[in-house]
Parts: C-alpha cells; structure tokens; sequence
C-alpha cells in the first residue's frame, strides 16, 4: 500500500497516512455552520493512520483556502485506525475554482494534507484534485 504521508512523531516510529477515496461533498442547511444564505457544505474524508501510539496527540482536521483563511473540521477517530475528518463550510467560501487544501495536524503539526479546487456540478458543490503543480490532476484516482 502506498501511503500519502510517513510522519515520524517519535525517534524510532513511523506513524503512516493514507487517504481512502474521494472527499464527499454533499450539501447542508444547518444553520450552525452557514453564513448568509443558511447553506453550506459537509465535506468528508476517509483516511487510515496506522502506528498510532496512544501517546500520540489527538489529530486535528483543518481546511485551509489560498487566503490564507482556515475552519477547523471534526476528527472520528475508530480503533481500527479509519478516520473521518469532517467539515463544515459555508457556500459562500466555496466559489467554482476556488482552491483549498484539506489537511490533518498532529500538536499544530501539518501531517497529511491533499489539494483540491471547488467544482460545481449545476447546484452541487464537488472537489477536483489538484497535481503537485497546481493544476488539475491527471487522474482523479487518489
């Protein structure tokens, strides 16, 4: 399996990330996490850590936009090492084009992080992988 991120926290361990799939977007009218117009978007991505320690601190998801501006996600964490991280943003950050990077951290630490661009489907939020070079990825496979 090849991993996204090899992260040593620790002398001696390797603690790996792999994302699973595409990130879901799917649409939200909780009022709690929307702006202007009360709709926003739930973006959710499936990644696997493996030699976790449990002193290891607690991961943090974060998604970051070219401004400079982040939110803060949730993080479901299972024993089998499966993880959710969970956004909430509202719809008016998510303009078409607009870039984003969905990251998770460990003690503010950035330790897997994947580059996307916002694409609208009609009137459905969805994201496209960026490559290495800021353009579209070649394949949408992950």
């Amino acid at each position: 399996m090849a991993y996204d991120c090899l992260l040593t926290p620790r002398p001696g361990a390797t603690m790996k990330i792999k994302q699973f799939g595409a990130p879901s977007v799917s649409l939200s009218f909780n009022r709690d996490h929307a702006a202007e117009t009360g709709r926003s978007a739930e973006i959710s991505v499936l990644i696997k850590v493996e030699d976790r320690e449990p002193e290891d601190a607690p991961l943090a998801g974060q998604v970051r936009f070219d401004e400079g501006e982040h939110l803060l996600g949730a993080v479901i964490e299972r024993r089998s090492g499966n993880t959710w991280i969970v956004f909430h943003v509202a719809q008016e950050l998510l303009p078409e084009g607009r870039p984003l990077a969905l990251c998770a951290l460990l003690d503010d630490t950035l330790v897997w992080q994947k580059d996307y661009r916002v694409a609208w489907h009609g009137r459905f939020p969805g994201l496209d992988p960026l490559s290495l070079a800021g353009g579209p990825a070649e394949s949408s496979e992950l």
